[in-house]
């Protein structure tokens, strides 16, 4: 006999709840890998994280700093993101793969993700404008530490613009 100490880390979709009241789940394996269970919703109920997840894997796969062009952080933002942070994660690959300099543009996204620089917007996508909007303000305006002249650059509208947006929001 050899001792085992194993820890099991199991991910999905579904509502295993739910499955095993309808009989599709088995509820002593469901009882038995239930132990602590952590809930992380949607990519698309999390438009706060895109901007800094795309970043990131940005940086990852360029090897250095990459700026998103306002275009494209338009179409990341207005994307539903149905894969979540894979798909996102692979469409920043792509895009630092097809990228020749050090921004992405909408044309170096997949072509699901830049269908709204196309003028593929949707009127789902359309409702969600403003939303989106004001989550590009708030991440670049993070990205540079407050400073409205710097972000309003990066977004590329003016400082008085900006500030107009910001007291919108």
């Amino acid at each position: 006999a050899v001792r085992v100490d194993t820890r099991l880390l199991a991910a999905t979709n579904r509502d295993l709840g739910k499955e095993v009241l309808e009989g599709r789940f088995r509820d002593d394996l469901y009882y038995r890998i239930n132990v602590i269970e952590l809930i992380v919703p949607p990519l698309v109920e999390r438009q706060e994280d895109i901007l800094p997840l795309a970043r990131r894997f940005a940086a990852e796969f360029a090897g250095g700093p990459v700026r998103l062009s306002p275009q494209a952080i338009q179409c990341l933002l207005a994307h539903r993101w149905p894969g979540n942070v894979r798909e996102l994660r692979n469409a920043i690959q792509r895009s630092c793969l097809l990228c020749r300099g050090d921004v992405v543009l909408p044309e170096h996204l997949p072509p699901k993700v830049a269908a709204l620089a196309a003028g593929g917007v949707t009127a789902a996508a359309a409702g969600r404008l403003s939303q989106m909007e004001r989550a590009a303000i708030l991440a670049t305006l993070e990205e540079c530490s407050g400073n409205r002249t710097q972000a309003a650059k990066k977004l590329g509208i003016s400082r008085r613009a900006l500030i107009y947006k910001l007291r919108a929001i």
